[in-house]
């Protein structure tokens, strides 16, 4: 996120732009997973 890019399986670096996160799973720690990781974003938000 900091950096405006993601390893790829491979290895290579690339830059991306991203808008949205999509989370899937209903585990029983999926809300506190979604909620932390919301907070966590939170403070790239501009």
């Amino acid at each position: 996120v900091e950096q405006k890019a993601v390893t790829t399986a491979s290895g290579k670096k690339i830059s991306i732009h991203a808008e949205t996160v999509s989370i899937h799973g209903d585990g029983k720690h999926a809300v506190a997973f979604a909620e932390k990781l919301h907070t966590a974003l939170h403070k790239f938000i501009a």
